[in-house]
């Protein structure tokens, strides 16, 4: 499986996942213009994606929805993001209602979305496998807890958000109404929480991802290094590194996501080694246009 995050913050969230030949987006929160500006240093040349997964009706997740409907793409989204995006109306029979814990098949992904405390209809997560690899994307989420923590056990690649730094959102300009929503147990990660809720999927599987992927960033209240540091307190190479040792066979690999440059494609399979640094992690080669129908 190939990983491309096309973008990650507050102004628009989209990741493509490719394997044997067929794309699917998660969410859908870039115009048909910027998808088309970026997929070009996203992607080889293949057919167009086929099909979007959607995690909740907020913009910055479905703003770009209609486009690719109108380009015959297939919506999937839980009952409630379907009826709170309007998405019956807007997408012309190409709506899929799906249930959080219930698995749906789209090509060759195995697709499983994951019920999340967020201040929307019917929020979720989703982890994706094509029986070689497994991805689990987790953003927009109000607090850890052990059930959103096991929909999330042996993922080979995990997209987590770290929103933002507690201290710098309280500290920050954002009116107190809207630092309320964000900090309260239904608006989003801070990085320490991201970091109780890596340790909780660590807890609950059988080796740690090969990957992961701090997302969702926000621009005013929070900073790579912050989030970076947060999640590798958790992960038991960065330990070992402290103590001088290098790390095992198992390191995992930590990424961060930016919202106006793609990162990416980065091949999930078994090249995705130890030792590689982000320029190798992030498969740097000459990108084609990947053909799009809008």
């Amino acid at each position: 499986m190939r990983l491309t995050i096309l973008g990650s913050g507050s102004e628009g969230n989209c990741l493509l996942l490719e394997s044997e030949g067929c794309r699917v987006f998660v969410d859908a929160g870039l115009t048909g213009r910027t998808l088309r500006q970026r997929m070009p240093q996203a992607s080889s040349d293949g057919p167009p994606a086929s099909a979007a997964l959607l995690t909740h009706e907020h913009s910055d997740h479905v703003s770009g929805a209609e486009d690719l409907a109108k380009s015959g793409m297939i919506l999937y989204a839980t009952p409630g993001t379907a009826r709170a995006a309007k998405l019956p109306q807007r997408a012309a029979g190409l709506l899929r209602e799906i249930a959080a814990g219930t698995p749906f098949l789209h090509g060759p992904f195995r697709c499983t979305a994951v019920a999340l405390p967020h201040d929307a209809a019917e929020p979720v997560g989703y982890v994706v496998s094509d029986g070689t690899s497994r991805i689990g994307v987790l953003t927009d989420c109000g607090h850890a807890s052990e059930q959103v923590a096991a929909g999330y056990a042996g993922c080979d690649a995990l997209v987590l958000e770290t929103n933002h730094d507690i201290q710098m959102l309280l500290s920050g300009p954002y009116p107190m109404s809207l630092k309320r929503r964000i900090a309260s147990n239904q608006g989003h990660l801070a990085n320490l929480q991201s970091a109780q809720l890596l340790r909780m999927i660590l807890l609950a599987s059988a080796a740690p991802p090969r990957l992961i992927i701090c997302a969702h960033l926000s621009k005013a209240n929070n900073r790579p290094e912050l989030a970076r540091a947060a999640l590798l307190s958790m992960l038991p190479a960065s330990r070992e590194r402290r103590g001088g040792v290098q790390p095992g066979r198992n390191a995992t690999k930590l990424l961060v996501a930016s919202q106006h440059e793609p990162l990416g494609p980065i091949d999930l399979g078994p090249g995705l080694g130890p030792g590689l640094g982000p320029e190798h992690a992030l498969g740097q080669r000459p990108a084609a246009q990947l053909r799009l129908p809008f």
